[in-house]
């Protein structure tokens, strides 16, 4: 029977800790919730923490692109972007989104594009450190690279979808530290609201904006807020 040296067997032991490490590492593709599921991604996305769980944190050191096959997040779950202050475009491939949770992001900014719609409901909870977007316009074809200067006139010239679905707030409310933009083709707020430290952009019909501080078609008043009174 071979006899292994106390060095051999540290070194062993060392191999089989990396293994474990290895093994255990966060994917970054794959369950992030139970309804949300990442296929590929570039830029940035370093780890995911707690996939699979209620609580998944996404880790960011750059400017990144993340397509997901589903992106739902329930009412018991909760969805962070950790991004500090690059920009992470989402693209959704299959199925409208549906946020009944909590969604959290840092100081950078935030795009979420759906073609099949996206959907809040009354308890969910947004609120996102910097700039966000809520587009039903098709981002699948923007690089990472691109999405720092993807400004609102440049999606909203985009060519709609065959099926240029909704977004609805269902009365939830959407905080912001900097600026938020939807735009879409058919937005129904039902007693939502917007908040934010900077401006506020929404196209209803996915071409011309609506002032801020002025109801839409659905006659929900004060719809609109900012800090800085715009």
């Amino acid at each position: 029977m071979k006899k292994f040296t106390t060095k051999t067997l540290l070194a062993l032991a060392c191999v089989a800790v990396a293994s474990v490490q290895i093994a255990s590492a966060d994917a970054t593709t794959g369950t992030v919730l139970s309804g949300a599921d990442i296929t590929s991604h570039s830029g940035g996305l370093t780890r995911i923490e707690g996939a699979g769980s209620k609580n998944a944190s996404l880790h960011f050191n750059s400017d990144t692109k993340v397509n997901w096959g589903h992106l739902n997040v329930a009412a018991d779950e909760k969805l962070n972007f950790l991004n500090g202050n690059h920009a992470v475009l989402n693209v959704v491939e299959k199925g409208a989104s549906k946020f009944a949770g909590q969604l959290t992001s840092q100081t950078g900014k935030i795009i979420i594009s759906n073609p099949n719609g996206i959907l809040f409901t009354k308890n969910a909870s947004a609120n996102f450190g910097g700039e966000v977007m809520l587009t039903t316009k098709d981002l699948a074809s923007v690089a990472a690279d691109q999405i720092a200067g993807l400004t609102a006139d440049a999606v909203k010239a985009l060519a709609n979808g065959s099926d240029f679905k909704a977004i609805a707030l269902n009365g939830a409310k959407i905080q912001a530290g900097d600026d938020i933009t939807i735009i879409t083709n058919g937005f129904s707020s039902n007693g939502g609201s917007l908040i934010s430290d900077g401006d506020i952009l929404v196209t209803a019909d996915g071409a011309n904006y609506v002032k801020a501080a002025v109801p839409i078609a659905d006659g929900t008043a004060n719809f609109y807020q900012t800090s800085a009174g715009k």
